[in-house]
């Protein structure tokens, strides 16, 4: 079946190949974690193309932006979700897990995963970085679309440093950890992987092979919403695709004070995105109170109410990332996929403040490339943060590099994209298209 077009934005929007969508492959079951802004937006930002395709997409979900899935006009279901702090406290740790504890939830969330593909009956399944859809999908013969960061996929080539506050490090050093960090790594993926290895052990006829954590991001076509210069792969299949970042358009109103912004001064946009902590934002008010900048900040529904007795303060808890940035001189974030890659496309320099090891790999890819420069949070104070943020101002390096590669984004749509390979795999077993180089 064909839908029929009717706005400049569903022009837009349209199938760029002329493959028809077949009714009996239309129906798709979307999982995405709730608990997190950057999974929910890609899922949805890409569902939405899909939907104005012809495609009929439910979605599976549980956690606090879940919301935002219902507001856009899908049916919700609920899947069994690992909680916020618990995913974020892990993250954090970046080690290993009470092995009883991880094999129980992964068990319990292939079983609501299968129960909620079974509910649904869709024709194939797109995730989100969602582990266990790989052994659900598997065990009842769906398509698996997976989403993906690239660092997360087995063909990652990019060199991880040695993550800051890692145990590790600590007590070995840098240079020592970063020698081992390989194999350490592959040992650690093994072993978050166990859960999986024994589950394919009682499920044989799912087919599924798992040996590492990697293997369970990988689906039957795997979308990394990454540009190669960013995080480089090598010896990836053919099934194995980079989109270009997926970015969020939020349905939200513009500020009004943006148009009220102090002339000469350098502009600072501070923004946590969906993980932030408080104590940065208290920080980077410490460090730019009464100074000679403008200060946009979004804060999430973080308390903020010493931002607003000072009159270069601009702050609401969500705006447009993209409209702020384009008033922007440099960015202060958490180095989250997408902040950073907002910031990039928009060509802003960054000053990154990675709160978990996943968005230290982000930062540590930023300063190696000349597009920001990196703070742990434990080093922060409000005077190193504003010396980095003049560092980056003044030195002509960091606005250069990121004019380059926002150049790069000018011919990247990553959700529409992400939409073409997933329709041309459902309806054709394939990618037909010309792949990013």
């Amino acid at each position: 079946m064909t839908k029929k077009l009717k706005t400049k934005k569903d022009a837009e929007n349209s199938v760029p190949l002329d493959i028809p969508v077949d009714g009996e492959k239309s129906r798709l079951l979307v999982f995405a974690d709730g608990n997190f802004l950057a999974h929910v937006s890609r899922a949805l930002e890409v569902s939405k193309i899909l939907r104005n395709w012809g495609y009929d997409i439910h979605f599976a979900s549980r956690g606090q932006f879940r919301h935002l899935i219902e507001k856009a006009g899908f049916i919700v279901h609920n899947v069994v979700t690992i909680g916020r702090n618990t995913t974020l406290h892990h993250a954090k740790k970046a080690g290993l897990v009470d092995k009883e504890w991880w094999t129980d939830i992964t068990y319990r969330s292939i079983d609501s995963d299968i129960r909620a593909i079974r509910k649904v009956k869709p024709y194939a399944v797109l995730g989100d970085m969602h582990w266990s859809l790989k052994a659900s999908a598997a065990y009842l013969k769906r398509p698996y679309i997976s989403i993906v960061n690239a660092h997360w996929t087995k063909y990652s080539s990019a060199k991880m440093l040695a993550p800051t506050e890692h145990i590790l490090t600590r007590i070995l050093g840098k240079k020592i950890t970063e020698t081992i960090l390989p194999t350490v790594r592959k040992m650690g993926m093994q072993y978050w992987a166990s859960p999986y290895k024994h589950w394919q052990q009682q499920n044989v006829r799912s087919g599924i092979k798992v040996e590492s954590l990697m293997d369970v991001m990988e689906g039957d076509l795997t979308l990394m919403p990454d540009i190669p210069e960013f995080f480089p792969v090598q010896d990836k299949p053919d099934s194995v695709y980079f989109v270009g970042p997926i970015l969020w358009k939020p349905d939200l109103e513009v500020p009004s004070w943006l148009e009220n912004l102090k002339p000469g001064k350098p502009t600072i946009y501070v923004t946590m995105g969906s993980t932030g902590v408080k104590k940065i934002l208290d920080v980077s008010y410490q460090a730019f109170k009464e100074k000679d900048y403008n200060i946009l900040a979004t804060t999430g529904n973080l308390q903020h109410q010493d931002f607003e007795r000072h009159a270069n303060f601009y702050v609401t808890n969500y705006a447009p990332g993209l409209a702020l940035l384009a008033k922007s001189d440099v960015t202060v974030n958490h180095a989250g996929n997408g902040s950073i890659y907002q910031a990039l496309a928009a060509g802003v320099p960054m000053v990154c403040i990675p709160t978990h090891i996943d968005q230290e790999m982000n930062a540590q890819r930023i300063e190696h490339l000349n597009c920001g420069r990196f703070i742990h949070e434990c080093e922060i104070t409000p005077e190193l943060l504003e010396q980095e943020v003049n560092h980056v101002l003044e030195d002509p390096v960091y606005n250069n590099t990121v004019k380059k590669v926002s150049a790069r984004f000018k011919h990247l749509n990553g959700q529409r994209l992400a939409a073409q390979y997933s329709h041309e795999y459902l309806q054709r077993g394939k990618v037909v298209s010309d792949p990013i180089q």
